[in-house]
């Protein structure tokens, strides 16, 4: 019965993730300054380390993450964020595969971006906490199981 009541519970929160996807904002309804996301983070991840650059370019930020165990790197993928008819993305591109995650929320320090399509994640959550650090999340259902992962990033120091 519990589970039951989970499960019941979690779909709502993702019915309501729909319904704030569907009414997002445009551009002009809330910060598009992402300034605070720029500089180079570091993150410890279970037994690996992730690396995340992020860069301003002309009209959009550019984010590199590589993910390294034992100097061995794992995982790597591009990101970007960006404007596109009205709205902004978060958007990984992994080994020439983009998955553009629509920004529905936004703060000078902040943002939550949602891709109901997404096999895994479908919510992914940037909040930075002082001047050298910030914590992500990504969440969503993988093959039926609800998940969430956090991610404490500190500002490396040139």
């Amino acid at each position: 019965m519990k589970q039951l009541l989970q499960i019941i519970a979690l779909g709502f929160v993702f019915y309501c993730f729909s319904i704030l996807y569907r009414n997002a904002k445009t551009i002009g309804n809330f910060s598009s300054n992402f300034e605070w996301i720029l500089g180079n983070w570091v993150a410890p991840y279970q037994q690996s380390t992730i690396f995340e650059k992020w860069e301003k370019d002309q009209q959009s930020y550019k984010g590199k993450a590589e993910v390294y165990s034992n100097q061995t790197l794992n995982f790597a993928e591009e990101i970007e964020i960006y404007a596109e008819e009205n709205n902004w993305y978060y958007c990984p591109n992994i080994n020439g595969n983009k998955i553009p995650f629509r920004i529905i929320e936004s703060t000078q320090n902040g943002f939550t971006a949602i891709n109901l399509k997404n096999e895994f994640p479908q919510i992914i959550s940037y909040t930075k906490n002082n001047t050298d650090s910030l914590t992500a999340f990504v969440c969503g259902f993988e093959h039926s199981v609800f998940k969430k992962q956090y991610f404490y990033y500190q500002l490396k120091k040139q």
